[in-house]
């Protein structure tokens, strides 16, 4: 679809190229908090959870726009950053986005290595799920209509939410209620790895044995168990991917390996590929921008219906 062709997404046009100019705008930095539109507020700082006394935190962006008797659906916003790096801060540009179009958004900071290792971080994103579902009324979002979109290492936590359940680990300190799903109901996820037992580059490989936490002759079970792609089942949320053809960190085909496993599993996923695109940029600009309009459209389609 051409970007003109989206009506309700005109007004937005000229800040989501200024966001996604090439792919940049996916794993930029930000090196400083991004003032909100007049249109958006953005509370700062909110506690989600707290592991070993460390507090985890989220932004929360909601719209000015009052809906007493109809209640927003929330979109999680997950950071890259090789699971090392990265801050809740470099999601804002993503957040304002999707809040202006009708979204309350979530930008969460997690426990990073060396400090945690695998599933800490994929913990953490399912708590600050639960955090968003047992706190609805007040924030005024449906438990029942939650998203999750996630960059790199995000994607692969993103991925985690829409394949698995409360049949996996829960955060020591959600036990007290691990009745509240972490569920998410759609899955966006921007050149996030499926699966760590596939070959990676040697860079990649590097970043995700710090990861695990161990090598991959030491523990080879532990890069399946880290693989999204293992927990597919019919139920799971519905997943659109965007991956570079050219990533140089991710492979290509850790995404086509993961849309081949979801068509056999009955999951419903597409994958829009950048042709020539990198980890983070680069590629054909018209796939840019199809890109954009086609997640915006997939969220709204499964989460605002």
């Amino acid at each position: 679809m051409a970007l003109k062709k989206a009506k309700w997404l005109r007004p937005f046009s000229v800040a989501l190229l200024l966001l996604f100019s090439g792919g940049i705008f996916i794993f930029a930095r930000a090196q400083a908090y991004p003032e909100p539109p007049a249109t958006l507020t953005l509370k700062r700082d909110v506690c989600y959870a707290t592991v070993d006394g460390q507090p985890l935190y989220m932004d929360i962006v909601t719209p000015k726009v009052a809906k007493k008797d109809s209640p927003f659906p929330v979109v999680l916003c997950i950071h890259g950053g090789g699971w090392a790096a990265g801050h809740k801060r470099d999601m804002l540009g993503c957040a304002f986005l999707l809040s202006q179009l009708g979204f309350v958004t979530a930008s969460i900071d997690y426990r990073l290595v060396p400090h945690a290792h695998f599933p800490a971080q994929v913990e953490d994103a399912k708590a600050a799920v639960r955090y968003l579902r047992r706190n609805a009324a007040e924030l005024n979002i449906d438990p029942k209509r939650i998203g999750a979109i996630g960059s790199s290492a995000g994607g692969h936590l993103a991925l985690f939410l829409g394949t698995t359940d409360n049949t996996e680990p829960v955060l020591s300190s959600d036990t007290s209620q691990p009745q509240v799903s972490s569920s998410v109901k759609a899955v966006v996820s921007m050149a996030g790895p499926t699966s760590l037992v596939l070959s990676l580059p040697a860079d990649a490989e590097k970043i995700a044995q710090r990861f695990i936490g161990k090598s991959r002759t030491e523990s080879p079970e532990s890069f399946a168990t880290a693989s999204p792609v293992n927990y597919l089942s019919r139920d799971d949320a519905p997943i659109l991917m965007i991956h570079g053809s050219k990533d140089e960190l991710v492979p290509y085909n850790q995404a086509t390996t993961m849309l081949e496993s979801c068509k056999k599993a009955g999951v419903d996923a597409e994958l829009i590929t950048i042709e020539g695109g990198g980890h983070g940029g680069g590629g054909n600009q018209a796939d840019w921008n199809a890109s954009i309009v086609k997640m915006a459209e997939f969220l709204k389609k499964h989460l605002q219906q």
